[in-house]
């Protein structure tokens, strides 16, 4: 039995034997980031914006909202020029008349005008290209049958008629026991394509989709097809801060690696202990940049974080320091601020 369960995120609540697309993401990474991710029951996060809409909020991904923005922008960026220039004027004024104390205070407000003026003025520029982009874009849209990955931009998509939709809801398989909530699902007919949002990788290379993200692609995929009906014949991964991204394939192939990852989680997260070995990644080279290996401070006295004991060590600084990846397996993760501190070699 599978549904679309209503259960607002982040509330996926205590499930124990569950997986999120989140941990199986995380698993795929690397095993122990898998088990903590496991045991915390996180999902993926979502883009929504503010309940109410303020002058800081800078949407990216939807015209309207865009368009609105700006109107908000502009509106306030035209208060601000008239203060600006009363303030402007009453400096000269001031100046002309030699009110040399009374230019002290004036001058602050207008230097606080000048900033904010700026600031927003800078805003207003940003959401302009942002809404450039979305109305220059051409219609163009992937082949949906094809087996490999294929370029893609995200206006460009809006334009060819898809329409992109946030759900509210987790989406649950009660027979795989795997939950998850996709960041965007594209709609167009019976089409329901998940879109996974990606942090560009640390390199001058273009990125593309790498394991994690073809299997929370895949993890979607299915979850969309089951829970909610229609077709799911791709997934699209997005790089953040960017609007290009790539279809992921949802073959038969691809399912049968994700179910084989499923598999693989399940075994290791029901025979694992704290000092189990089996959970050890392939390659430490994966916990250079992780962040359950980052190192951080001990508070003074702390003996416990979170149920755990801490396994910390002492820096070159003399400040003590541990990861939740440590202090789950007992060791020192080599991320690369633990080898700057002289915590590993």
């Amino acid at each position: 039995m599978s549904r679309l369960d209503a259960v607002e995120f982040p509330g996926f609540g205590d499930r124990r034997g569950w997986l999120t697309v989140h941990t199986l993401s995380e698993f795929v990474f690397c095993p122990r980031a898998g088990v903590l991710a496991y045991a915390q029951q996180q999902m993926d996060e979502i883009d929504e914006p503010p309940p109410r809409f303020n002058l800081d909020y800078l949407p990216d991904y939807s015209l309207a909202l865009i368009e609105q923005a700006l109107e908000h922008q502009l509106r306030d960026l035209r208060r601000l020029g008239i203060r600006f220039a009363a303030a402007l004027i009453a400096l000269g004024w001031m100046f002309y008349d030699g009110l040399w104390l009374w230019m002290l205070p004036v001058a602050a407000v207008f230097a606080t005008l000048s900033w904010r003026f700026a600031d927003r003025l800078q805003s207003v520029m940003v959401l302009v290209s942002r809404r450039r982009s979305a109305r220059e874009a051409l219609d163009r849209q992937p082949i949906e049958d094809s087996d490999q990955m294929q370029r893609v931009n995200w206006w460009e998509l809006l334009k060819a008629g898809y329409e992109s939709e946030v759900y509210q809801h987790v989406l649950e398989d009660e027979d795989l026991k795997l939950a998850g909530r996709p960041w965007r699902v594209l709609v167009r007919g019976s089409l329901r394509i998940p879109v996974v949002m990606a942090l560009p990788p640390n390199s001058r290379q273009a990125p593309t989709p790498g394991p994690q993200q073809c299997a929370r692609s895949a993890a979607y995929c299915r979850l969309l097809t089951t829970c909610v009906g229609g077709e799911s014949p791709f997934g699209i991964v997005l790089f953040g801060n960017s609007y290009e991204g790539w279809t992921v394939p949802n073959t038969p192939q691809q399912q049968a690696e994700f179910d084989l990852v499923i598999a693989r989680a399940r075994e290791l997260f029901e025979s694992l202990t704290c000092d189990d070995e089996a959970a050890r990644p392939d390659s430490t080279s994966v916990c250079n940049g992780c962040q359950h290996g980052e190192p951080v401070t001990v508070e003074q006295g702390a003996s416990r974080i979170a149920g755990s004991a801490i396994h910390g060590a002492t820096g070159r600084d003399g400040q003590q320091y541990h990861s939740p990846c440590g202090d789950r397996f007992r060791w020192r993760p080599p991320h690369h601020k633990a080898r700057a501190l002289g915590l590993v070699k």
